[in-house]
């Protein structure tokens, strides 16, 4: 009879031992949980196993943090954005970067372009002529660079650039 009982303890013991395991709990530095209608995601930092997936449309690294990047700065004297509407790609850039103007207020010669390295040393600087400028970046050391756009009224823009 005791033995039954012994087993018995035991059996109840590990089943409820086992039922409060879970495979992806773990103790992290760090990290969060977003979810919608679409799906969820779940981050962490501080992960010592990962894997990676990837195909044609781009590649996702489980347990490692993903970057993302705001590549406009924001600046008190900012071009409005009626004014002129930019777009800076790619970003990162490897051997040419495009600026594509998108504004019906366009005027040819009224914004300039100047590119500066990390410790404010002028790289390169231009006209913006057309609807697309064109910048070649093949010169450029890989680095961490600013694009600043220019107005004839003193305003501005400016974009962090990483060089490849």
């Amino acid at each position: 009879m005791r033995q039954r009982f012994f087993k018995l303890y035991l059996i109840v013991i590990v089943v409820f031992a086992y039922s409060g395991l879970n495979a992806q709990e773990m103790v992290t530095a760090a990290g969060g949980n977003v979810s919608s209608g679409d799906g969820s995601v779940s981050n962490s930092i501080g992960l010592l196993v990962f894997a990676s997936a990837s195909d044609g449309n781009g590649s996702v690294t489980e347990g490692v943090q993903q970057p993302y990047e705001i590549s406009q700065l924001v600046d008190i004297n900012d071009i409005p954005a009626d004014k002129l509407k930019l777009t800076v790609s790619p970003n990162p850039v490897v051997q040419s970067l495009l600026l594509k103007v998108e504004s019906t207020t366009f005027l040819k010669d009224a914004y300039t372009y100047n590119i500066y390295s990390s410790v404010g040393e002028l790289i390169s600087q231009g006209k913006l002529t057309e609807s697309e400028t064109v910048i070649s970046m093949m010169h450029i050391k890989s680095g961490v660079y600013f694009l600043r756009i220019d107005s004839e009224d003193n305003k501005s823009l400016t974009y962090k650039i990483i060089k490849n």
